[in-house]
C-alpha cells in the first residue's frame, strides 16, 4: 500500500492529535509557529487510513521556508510504529 499526504484545514485539529507522539516538539505546534508571519501548512502522512506521520511546514513565497528558531520542526512520527 502507498503513502498519502492530507492536508489539514484546522490546526489546532491536527495539533490535537500530533502533540500526544513521542517526536512531537515545540518547534510544532501551531502556538509557537503564530509567532512567524510566513504561511503554515499542517498535515499527515497516511498508509491507507492510519496516520503514520504528522507535519508542519513553513513557507516563504510560496517556498519551504524554515525559520531560524525552528531548528527542531520535523516529521513527527505515530507512536504506533515503536
Amino acid at each position: 500500500m502507498k503513502f498519502k499526504i492530507q492536508i489539514e484545514k484546522d490546526k489546532y485539529k491536527w495539533y490535537k492529535q500530533a502533540y500526544k507522539n513521542k517526536t512531537f516538539t515545540i518547534f510544532s505546534d501551531p502556538d509557537f509557529l503564530d509567532n512567524f508571519e510566513e504561511e503554515k501548512i499542517y498535515g499527515y502522512i497516511l498508509k491507507g487510513n492510519e496516520k503514520k506521520a504528522f507535519f508542519s511546514i513553513t513557507l516563504k513565497n510560496g517556498k519551504l521556508f524554515r525559520p531560524g528558531a525552528v531548528i527542531h520542526n520535523g516529521i513527527i512520527l505515530n507512536d504506533s510504529i515503536f
